[in-house]
């Protein structure tokens, strides 16, 4: 475990015992313990989960499939092109990323089904959890999310860059032989499309 692994359970932990000692009824802290996670999983700038919520989500599919109930998973690493060139450029700058990101975000959100998941895992990188594992389902939702992002229109003070992103996927098992593995053969994927493409930060 990392040490800012250990420091965000450490975190997570002191506000729980917080929770349970309050004198409220069962019902009332059930509620509070559901905002607090639902907090604690939230990315502040884009309101999709973050890197905590995504390892929860991962681990329940693991428990999934160690039980039998699926036997495949999928999973897309994107990365928004040119990301810290353009926001380094003259008429950019940060406030402008971040309204790139929160714009990556809700398209992807609305490029995916209800059923999946979208997190975002820092900076400009993104993570997609599909429900249902099909190269047809991977290459569709890819096909979608590429089609929402091109779309985005997020002008700087003197022009209004295109954005685009790359995008990799992995499949349970055909790639990995472990849901947590799923990330970093996706990233590789994702690294491997942005140097074809010439995108590489």
């Amino acid at each position: 475990m990392l040490p800012h692994e250990k420091e965000e359970r450490s975190d997570e932990s002191r506000l729980i015992d917080g929770i349970m000692q309050m004198e409220i009824d069962h019902e009332k802290r059930t509620v509070l313990l559901g905002l607090l996670y639902k907090l604690l999983d939230t990315d502040y700038l884009t309101s999709v989960l973050n890197r905590r919520g995504l390892r929860r989500r991962l681990a329940f599919l693991d428990n999934r499939i160690q039980r039998g109930e699926i036997k495949e998973a999928c999973l897309g690493f994107l990365d928004i092109d040119h990301f810290k060139r353009d926001q380094d450029s003259p008429g950019f700058g940060h406030e402008w990323g971040d309204r790139v990101i929160r714009g990556v975000a809700r398209a992807t959100v609305e490029a995916v089904r209800p059923v999946d998941t979208v997190a975002r895992h820092g900076g400009d990188e993104f993570v997609v959890l599909l429900a249902t594992a099909s190269d047809t389902s991977c290459v569709d939702i890819e096909s979608r999310i590429n089609d929402k992002v091109s779309q985005l229109e997020i002008p700087g003070k003197f022009k209004t860059p295109r954005i685009e992103v790359s995008i990799g996927f992995a499949n349970y098992p055909d790639n990995v032989d472990s849901v947590w593995k799923l990330m970093s053969y996706a990233d590789e994927r994702m690294q491997e499309i942005k140097r074809a493409k010439g995108s590489a930060r």
